[in-house]
């Protein structure tokens, strides 16, 4: 067992060392018995039980128990009734004394209080011992020693001792445990000495003297009182105690020897009446220590409140006197004397009235004198000369001190300086004068009213506007505003009213007014917030008239609704040119692609040159028609961003694939820096991809043949701040930073901010060579700025350092969710899912990898057919995707050996990199590998092959109006080995579907007539048509109000610009049941 624990003793070790204490106490007390040993005048292991529970708690009755029983056994007293009933009798004792002090007077063991002692003497000395002596006795009577006639003696012969050691033993082990407010010096311990030598010497006289049996009338036995007063006085409670310890000890040892004046015929009547000297010495010293505690607390709370007071007052900067009713001063603090100048014994027994200025001086001391009891106090202003005979003004407040027991009667006056005070009442009264000239001269109008609805006040000028004259106003109150309001105005008017006074809202209202001469003018009524002015709730208000501001703003407001007529109009011609231009455009690029493909027929070089820069030229000009359209929308409010999560690094990889071409002809380098840590964007991928685009593009348009571009993307963090708000941040939160920099031409400082507007361009020799229109950037600028973000641009405009472009856009919050994958919706799920890759050995399908893993695909990569058998031995895929490389030149053969190592239940895909770096994919039919469509959808093919229950697809129907497009689409649809119907409106287009029932159906929406939303709902409502898959193919850009109307009706929105993507949404319909799905993006 452990004896100490954390430096301390454990609880075990103090009951042990308790239960050794007790049987020590046990056998002093046995060892100072009486009569034949059979009774002790004061038994010591009661007071050190007592003392023991006192000071560490109920939980040591263990030591007090096994004390008692080792004693008893010691004692030669077996096992028993008797003993059991000792040991619990002495344990039980104690508890209840411990009991009784702390629930009935909450006893302080320092007993340095009159009531602590008192209820100690009374509750645990008289009362509690009892309950230990009446256990001994009844343990005794069933034991058969003690009869019931014998009772009460027998209880009080055990009660005594008990008593007596709570009187001397206890307390001086209570005492000494407990801290003590004395502080000992070599004084006072030097004091003590010679304290308790004369008491010992005292004692030793009194007990032990040859000739104290000769002289039996002299009081002796009193002779220590002189040294017990001596110690209980200067050493306290300590002092006391143990005092009467030392007599006690003293005294019991000359009664065994026979000795002192206590020693009568028999031993029963002298222990009677030395028990008695005790108990009285015992009783006296604890109350007489107690007391002298007492008066020392508080002489030290007077000295302490005095010094508190002292302090109070002679730190106040006011000046506190005190004077005879003659006017003669009695106490000055330090601030008076500072005022005065003079020292604290030079002022006292001085005139107080001195201090006022002569002509103040008439206040007569008599008024003083008079002031009655109920209100002792006057406070009053007087001048006062200072020492430098400067004048200042004193607020006096002088308090009647009316005596106490016949004492003096003096006043105390408390005197503060308000020199200043006097001065801003000066000012104050010059600054109203001051207002009410303002008021007078201004052409507002000036009011206060309280919210009982009284004008209590109203400036003169108020004639001025209403024609009506102050005083007829006032009285007729806050009403004067609602009679001559509009009809039309009054009910908001009173409701502002109402709301000002009822719920504090500050007033602001402008309403029709008609005034006494009946012209209708306009006004504007303002007032704060009501306050508290001398208990009554009021505000102040401003009434305005405003009839000339009224009829400039109307004027506005007709030139303003003149201009929004304006730009709707033009938004409304730009939509319907833009749609318009489309449509042939749609037409040549359509036809210019076929040409390119040499789908229909080989073309020799020239005639290839020719349709390239017809198809350049086409998408050129779709490019600039595209851009003056999204324009518009971001000036008209309605272009609208369909957010998604996707890879920066995927999109600038695209990006550059696409000005790759035009970098690689100038022989410009384009090095693209991203983080691989770098999060997802939350933004609207196509229209991040154009402002990467027109960055690029500009960069390398303007940077001389063999310059650099460098794009970099970076996390910053937006400090809480403006700077965060301005980019749409959280405060603080982080955003992307993105910047394209090049060797170009530079920009000049007062270009900077000019290229960011419509139509502008740098006006230089070598800006003026390069094709644009001045809208790149003004659309680059609107895009960043409608996800929230900024862009800008530095520039020593020296031509070698070339620009640098940034633009920040907000990162999604970290809010302990996972991003979606890139290219899916917000609401897309979070699965990983295994997916198998076959590839080449080099180094080009790491674009693959990267982009598969980030949207969600937990990639293994394998090389030919055997390594594929034994990755599917592993685990089996979500899906495999075959790299269009990895079996050429075998091809189909190579293909069909991979295909009979995949069960037929795992999705298959192959794809393949175009010269320009982009993924396409395609789908197995049967055993055989079908044509490779270039299309960056690669996760959306392997999606869609996890369907079952894919259908052919041979009859397609064509619902256009625009007769050359349907050709184009027609034409390229029959070389794919469709069977193709043509309607040229929506009616026809209705009859055909019915009569014919199609595979698909691709339709347009612009048609007269019917549009296409109405030949989709006619489709839908007819039994035979309803499961007909609809593919939308226009020209028209929806909005998102559009496109969820469509949703779950059609199977995808595709633009006549997106040839490729119609296709492969005919390719995705044969490996995929016939049902409706969520519509994509298009434009």
């Amino acid at each position: 067992m452990e004896v100490i624990k954390n430096g301390k003793l454990t609880t075990a070790t103090r009951v042990v060392i308790l239960t050794a204490c007790y049987f020590v106490g046990g056998l002093i007390g046995k060892e100072s018995s009486f009569l034949s040993g059979s009774v002790a005048l004061v038994w010591p292991p009661a007071g050190i039980a007592l003392a023991a529970i006192l000071l560490f708690g109920y939980r040591f009755w263990p030591g007090v128990a096994l004390g008692a029983v080792l004693f008893s056994f010691m004692n030669g007293v077996p096992l028993g009734f008797f003993t059991l009933g000792t040991a619990i009798g002495n344990t039980m004792g104690a508890i209840v004394c411990t009991f009784l002090l702390r629930k009935s007077i909450a006893f302080d063991n320092a007993m340095e209080r009159t009531g602590d002692v008192v209820g100690y003497i009374g509750l645990a000395c008289f009362l509690g011992t009892t309950v230990n002596a009446a256990f001994n006795v009844v343990s005794l009577m069933y034991a058969g020693t003690a009869s019931s006639a014998d009772l009460f003696p027998s209880i009080l012969t055990w009660w005594v001792p008990n008593a007596l050691a709570g009187l001397v033993v206890a307390p001086f082990l209570i005492v000494w445990a407990t801290p003590s407010a004395l502080r000992w010096d070599y004084k006072l311990i030097g004091e003590a000495v010679v304290c308790g030598a004369g008491l010992v010497f005292g004692t030793l006289i009194s007990f032990h003297s040859w000739f104290v049996y000769g002289i039996q009338n002299y009081p002796l036995a009193y002779l220590p009182f002189p040294f017990l007063v001596w110690g209980a006085l200067r050493f306290g409670q300590r002092g006391a105690t143990t005092g009467t310890l030392l007599v006690t000890a003293l005294a019991i040892y000359s009664l065994l020897g026979g000795r002192g004046p206590f020693v009568t015929a028999t031993q029963r009547e002298s222990l009677m009446l030395i028990g008695s000297y005790i108990g009285i010495l015992a009783i006296t010293n604890m109350l007489l220590a107690a007391a002298a505690a007492e008066r020392r607390a508080a002489e030290r709370a007077m000295s302490v409140s005095e010094k508190r007071y002292r302090g109070i007052v002679e730190d106040q900067t006011d000046l506190i006197c005190r004077f005879k009713p003659d006017g003669e001063l009695t106490f000055v603090n330090g601030a008076y004397c500072r005022f005065r100048g003079t020292t604290r014994a030079e002022l006292l027994g001085t005139d107080f009235l001195k201090t006022l200025a002569e002509e103040d001086r008439a206040v007569p001391l008599s008024y003083f004198n008079a002031l009655p009891s109920e209100e002792p106090s006057v406070s009053f202003d007087h001048r006062v000369v200072g020492t430098d005979g400067q004048v200042s003004w004193q607020q006096y407040t002088v308090r009647r001190l009316f005596p106490e027991k016949g004492g003096p009667l003096e006043f105390q006056a408390v005197i503060q300086d308000i020199t200043h005070r006097k001065q801003s009442e000066q000012a104050l009264r010059a600054s109203e004068e001051k207002y009410r000239s303002l008021v007078a001269n201004i052409p507002d109008v000036v009011w206060t009213a309280n919210a009982k609805g009284q004008l209590t006040y109203i400036s003169d000028n108020v004639e001025k506007i209403l024609r009506h004259r102050p005083e007829e106003l006032i009285a007729t109150g806050c009403n004067c505003w609602l009679e001559g309001a509009h009809p039309e105005d009054r009910a908001n008017l009173e409701a502002a009213y109402q709301t000002l006074f009822e719920k504090g809202a500050p007033l602001n209202v402008e309403y029709r007014f008609r005034r006494r001469d009946g012209e209708w003018i306009w006004l504007q009524n303002r007032a704060p917030t009501p306050r508290l002015r001398d208990g009554v709730i009021c505000t102040d208000g401003l009434l305005s008239e405003i009839t000339p501001r009224k009829r400039v703003e109307e004027v506005l407001q007709q030139a303003k609704e003149a201009a929004e007529a304006a730009n709707r109009a033009k938004s409304q011609f730009l939509a319907n040119m833009s749609h318009e231009l489309r449509t042939p455009l749609n037409a040549i690029i359509g036809f210019s692609e076929i040409l390119e493909d040499q789908t229909f027929g080989d073309l020799n070089a020239r005639q290839c040159k020719y349709a390239n820069n017809i198809l350049s030229s086409g998408r050129h000009l779709l490019q600039l028609i595209n851009d003056i359209l999204d324009l518009s929308k971001v000036e008209a409010g309605r272009l609208e961003l369909a957010r998604t999560s996707f890879s920066l690094a995927t999109a600038l990889s695209n990006v550059q694939s696409i000005v790759k071409t035009l970098a690689n002809k100038k022989g410009i380098t384009v090095e693209v820096e991203v983080p691989a840590d770098l999060p997802p964007v939350l933004a609207d991928e196509g229209k991040v991809k154009q402002i990467l685009y027109n960055l690029l593009s500009n960069a390398i348009k303007f940077t001389p043949a063999g310059g650099r571009v460098t794009v970099t993307a970076t996390r910053e963090t937006i400090p809480q701040g403006p700077g965060a708000a301005l980019v749409g941040c959280e405060e603080p939160g982080e955003c992307l930073k993105v910047t394209v920099a090049d060797t170009g031409i530079g920009i000049a400082k007062q270009d900077q901010e000019r290229i960011f507007r419509e139509f502008e361009q740098v006006d230089s020799s070598y800006g003026r060579q390069q094709q644009g229109t001045g809208l790149g950037l003004a659309l680059t600028k609107r895009l960043v700025e409608l996800h929230g973000g900024r862009i800008g641009v530095e520039s020593e405009g020296v031509e070698g350092k070339g620009s640098a472009f940034t633009f920040l856009l907000p990162l999604p919050r970290a809010d302990g969710k996972s991003a979606p994958p890139p290219g899916q919706s917000v609401e897309a799920d979070n699965v990983l899912r295994p997916l198998i890759l076959v590839v080449t050995s080099d180094a080009r399908p790491v674009l693959v990898s990267d982009y598969l893993r980030s949207a969600g695909y937990d990639v293994a990569s394998v090389h030919g057919a055997e390594e594929l058998r034994l990755a599917l031995q592993r685990k089996r895929p979500y899906a495999v995707a075959i790299d269009a490389q990895a079996i050429h030149p075998c091809g189909a053969q190579e293909l069909l050996e991979l295909r009979s190592r995949i069960p037929g239940n795992i999705p298959a895909v192959t794809f393949a990199l175009d010269t320009e770096g982009r993924l396409g994919f395609s789908l197995f039919a049967g055993d055989s590998a079908a044509q490779t469509l270039v299309r960056p959808r690669l996760v959306d093919a392997i999606r869609q092959t996890s369907r079952s229950g894919g259908k052919e697809v041979k009859t397609v129907l064509i619902i256009d109006d625009e007769p050359a497009l349907s050709e184009l689409l027609a034409k390229t649809l029959l070389h794919k080995g469709f069977q193709v119907l043509q309607a040229n409106d929506g009616r026809s287009g209705l009859e055909f579907a019915r009569d014919c029932l199609p595979d698909v159906i691709i339709l347009d929406l612009s048609m007269p007539e019917y549009d296409g939303v109405q030949v989709v709902e006619r489709l839908q409502g007819h039994a035979h048509t309803k499961h007909i898959p609809i593919l939308i193919h226009t020209g028209t850009v929806l909005n998102e109000e559009e496109r969820q109307r469509l949703a779950g009706h059609v199977h995808s929105i595709t633009s006549k610009t997106d040839r490729e993507g119609l296709l492969a949404e005919l390719q995705r319909l044969e490996a995929s049941p016939p049902e409706p799905v969520e519509t994509g993006a298009a434009a």
